[in-house]
């Protein structure tokens, strides 16, 4: 399973009496709140967090939820303090509306009933679960960005979505800037500050997400997957999943 740019995350069922937190956190803090109330609590700011909110604490500040009475739950992300959460670095602490708590939650508690379970096809839905979860916390951090980020990001995005629905193609940086409009320098920059990867690390991250979903959820040789992935030949492809997992396919599929 993997969720980039997110250390951690989960669901909290909170109960009076409840103080947690550290003083300086390593990571960005995103808690919301879908039932009951408790408090945030980051330096001099202390404020309530009701059912529907969201409490955003960025990295290097104090990170506290309280609840004195009373009941209260939760979906909670640590995100890495890396280039795909620039945003959030306007403002050290912030509270606002959340656009759809109960829906992130939704898909948080199946996504940690899933990785529990011992299907056979548990990785694919693992990663397509981890996709939607991605895309909703975009949504929740939209709000922070000014509207040129949100429109560059936005444009990353559809790269990504049409790079990951055509893996199999001959993809070149000076192609991928193409249909954005920009030029290969623009683009590489716009990779940098919004993925923290160059254009050729992102696909490739894409192309090894698919492999890996693929080997732990079909059949397929490695002379299908690497044509499916856009490697011309079985060997190629070993190759680069070994320098991108440590591992061989084979070894991978267990």
């Amino acid at each position: 399973m993997a969720l980039h740019d997110v250390r951690n995350a989960g669901i909290d069922t909170l109960h009076e009496d409840y103080l947690a937190g550290t003083d300086h956190a390593g990571d960005h803090l995103l808690y919301m709140v879908f039932e009951g109330e408790c408090w945030g609590i980051s330096q001099d700011f202390q404020h309530s967090i009701g059912a529907g909110d969201v409490f955003i604490v960025t990295a290097g500040h104090g990170a506290w939820i309280q609840l004195t009475e009373g009941s209260c739950k939760a979906v909670w992300f640590h995100l890495t303090d890396t280039a795909a959460w620039q945003m959030l670095k306007s403002d050290p602490v912030t509270v606002h509306r959340a656009l759809d708590p109960d829906g992130m939650a939704s898909v948080m508690e199946l996504l940690l009933r899933e990785k529990a379970s011992v299907q056979p096809d548990r990785e694919l839905v693992l990663t397509h679960y981890c996709a939607i979860l991605a895309a909703c916390l975009m949504r929740e951090v939209a709000d922070v960005e000014s509207p040129a980020e949100r429109h560059a990001r936005n444009r990353l995005h559809r790269l990504r979505a049409l790079l990951n629905d055509h893996l199999e193609e001959d993809w070149t940086v000076a192609r991928m800037a193409a249909l954005l409009h920009v030029s290969a320098g623009h683009l590489h920059l716009l990779t940098k500050r919004h993925a923290n990867l160059t254009p050729q690390d992102m696909l490739r991250e894409l192309r090894m997400d698919r492999a890996q979903s693929l080997l732990q959820s079909t059949q397929l040789t490695l002379d299908d997957i690497a044509d499916q992935i856009g490697y011309r030949s079985p060997y190629a492809f070993s190759d680069a999943f070994l320098r991108h997992t440590g591992m061989r396919p084979g070894a991978y599929r267990g």
